[in-house]
């Protein structure tokens, strides 16, 4: 959103740009200021690389998901200046009625510049995002490499932490099946202990995900805008966490139930 005032001296200051509050937060400026923007790629034709403008307007995002470090400027300015590639323009933002039919929409618009001089490469945002992000590899595959040493490695320390656990309390165990309490209920007993500590773990992991996420999002919001914790991915850790209590559990929790008195007495 933009106020109505400062849309007015933009549209009348061709000098003038619109950029995003968070870009202006980040480099201090205020409305009304006067700046310079440098290009590393196109030039004045006096040479120069840099234009002289004034912040006339700043926008805020309407969600999670826009990117407020942008700058806008007018072309009718930067085009009358610059020295080389006149009257051309390197994107376009298309706003459609229908996100359903943006696949539809993209196609049609590259089949309509089709073998001309100016052909097109129609994509929506995000896999625009994508496609800049495939540039430096293939971040989703890296980290889930990474996410699956993870869980793996939690794994065997979760199993070896419980599987150790029930050998140091194995004469408890058996003063627990001495005064009744019964196989399954030992079993029971040892598996929602393990359940409980990978719960725990886990909603201390996601505490602290949820932290350096708030930090990232604000170091990253240029290249990485709307990068967040969705209560998704929340439910999905916890589900995580719930599953590797289980399966480090199983093993330990059944040689409990079948832990004769006798011989762990003997062993106590």
């Amino acid at each position: 959103t933009v106020a109505d005032d400062q849309w007015q001296d933009l549209m009348m200051d061709q000098t003038g740009i619109l950029v995003g509050k968070s870009m202006a937060d980040s480099f201090g400026w205020s409305v009304g200021d006067r700046v310079p923007i440098s290009s590393s790629i196109f030039q004045q034709q006096d040479g120069s690389r840099t234009w002289d403008v004034k912040l006339a307007a700043t926008f805020e995002g309407s969600g999670n998901n826009a990117d407020e470090m942008q700058a806008f400027m007018h072309y009718d300015y930067f085009n009358e200046s610059r020295s080389f590639g006149r009257d051309t323009i390197g994107w376009v933002v298309t706003q459609i009625d229908d996100p359903e039919r943006a696949d539809d929409i993209a196609s049609a618009i590259d089949m309509r510049f089709a073998n001309s001089p100016t052909e097109t490469k129609s994509s929506t945002e995000a896999g625009f995002a994508a496609g800049f992000a495939a540039q430096i590899g293939n971040i989703a595959l890296m980290v889930q490499m990474v996410l699956g040493c993870v869980f793996f490695t939690l794994l065997l320390i979760t199993g070896n932490t419980m599987a150790q656990a029930v050998r140091e309390r194995t004469s408890e165990l058996a003063v627990l099946k001495t005064i009744g309490f019964s196989d399954r209920r030992v079993l029971w007993m040892v598996l929602a202990e393990s359940i409980a500590v990978a719960l725990i773990g886990g909603a201390i992991g996601l505490g602290l995900g949820f932290v350096f996420m708030q930090g990232a999002a604000a170091a990253l919001s240029q290249f990485l805008p709307g990068l967040a914790l969705p209560p998704g991915a929340v439910i999905t850790g916890l589900l995580l966490a719930l599953a590797l209590g289980i399966v480090t559990g199983l093993l330990p929790a059944w040689q409990a139930g079948r832990l004769k008195v006798i011989d762990a007495l003997a062993r106590g």
